[in-house]
């Protein structure tokens, strides 16, 4: 079946309020919390072509399974922070019209229907990155298993061609956000066959080495991950938090970088060490120092983490007078990340 986001709801001023609050409190499940985390590091830190997620699917609404919060609900957090911050709800928005759209179609879908919904990159002014994801998934009476398959490079009529084989109808969009409203319920096809449709028009990278990389580095950052968690849920400062954060981004970093080489990385610092060593500096993912939080992951995008990733947003690029973290060079010309203008190159 195919059905398209032309149906009316309750209008969305409706559910915002200040009550909605983007961010973890201290009595969220540990499993939520390493789940987003997990989530994150794969997305903007090793780059993985797959990962799995899990809703639940509970009188005709789609849960959280740590949290059991309604997926709509998540959304309009995400687009209640954003309004306050005078940015763009378009996505988090397409995002709310897409759950609702699914739950729609979840009530006519037979058992063993597949799930196929896309998530084309955002505005690269708005600081997303240029892959997108094809989420893959398959319907039972109580859950959705879902697997995003992350795509590079791919352009709105990649989508669009896609989204013509699987149901014989070229869509009429001109947007991200049009695919996002639009999750398909698929019946009669086997997802073998959408899989091999979908290596017709995307890109991935190979899952050997990031795969192996992200499981060694968990491995070696859950003490660090573990501590997180214990400052989240004991109520530290939120700089504080953030600190801990940054360190956990910078040190995946390195780990990342370092593994399958002959240097060796040590992962069992004190926490005061490595807070010391890796805290202080905004996380250079994606080619760039910092991040906003501009997720084209619809998952990590309802994250608490993507709030907390857009507080780097805040800082200005300027330029000043230091010496490099980098290479070294004294009184050079650097930015926000103390790295020099030469170095900041061989990021890009």
């Amino acid at each position: 079946m195919t059905v398209f986001a032309e149906r009316s709801h309750p209008p969305l001023e409706t559910y915002g309020s200040d009550s909605f609050r983007l961010e973890y409190s201290p009595n969220t499940p540990e499993k939520a919390i390493k789940k987003d985390v997990e989530s994150l590091l794969g997305e903007y830190v090793f780059e993985l072509p797959s990962y799995n997620y899990e809703l639940l699917y509970e009188n005709g609404k789609l849960l959280d399974p740590n949290t059991q919060e309604n997926m709509s609900d998540k959304t309009i957090k995400a687009i209640d922070l954003r309004n306050k911050e005078g940015k763009n709800i378009s996505r988090e928005y397409a995002e709310y019209e897409g759950f609702l759209m699914l739950e729609e179609q979840l009530k006519n879908a037979d058992a063993e229907d597949l799930i196929v919904w896309m998530s084309p990159p955002g505005q690269k002014e708005e600081g997303y990155g240029d892959y997108g994801f094809v989420y893959l998934g398959k319907t039972s009476s109580d859950s959705l298993k879902m697997t995003a398959l992350r795509v590079e490079e791919p352009s709105l009529d990649d989508f669009s061609s896609f989204f013509n084989t699987l149901t014989n109808s070229r869509p009429q969009f001109s947007k991200a956000e049009d695919f996002l409203a639009n999750p398909l319920v698929i019946s009669g096809k086997e997802s073998w066959q959408i899989r091999n449709s979908l290596q017709d028009f995307f890109i991935q990278k190979s899952a050997t080495a990031n795969n192996a990389a992200f499981i060694d580095s968990l491995r070696r950052l859950s003490p660090y991950i573990d501590k997180y968690l214990e400052v989240v849920q004991t109520g530290g400062t939120k700089k504080f938090e953030q600190q801990v954060f940054n360190m956990l981004l910078n040190y995946s970093i390195v780990l990342r970088d370092s593994f399958n080489k002959e240097s060796s990385v040590r992962a069992d610092l004190p926490f005061i060490t490595a807070l010391e060593r890796y805290g202080n500096r905004v996380p250079i993912l994606a080619g760039s120092c910092g991040s906003t939080g501009s997720s084209n992951n619809i998952f990590n995008s309802l994250s608490p983490l993507a709030k907390i990733l857009s507080e780097t947003e805040k800082k200005h690029w300027d330029y000043h007078n230091g010496d490099c973290v980098v290479c070294s060079k004294r009184n050079a010309e650097v930015g926000p990340c103390n790295i020099c203008k030469d170095c900041e190159k061989k990021f890009d």
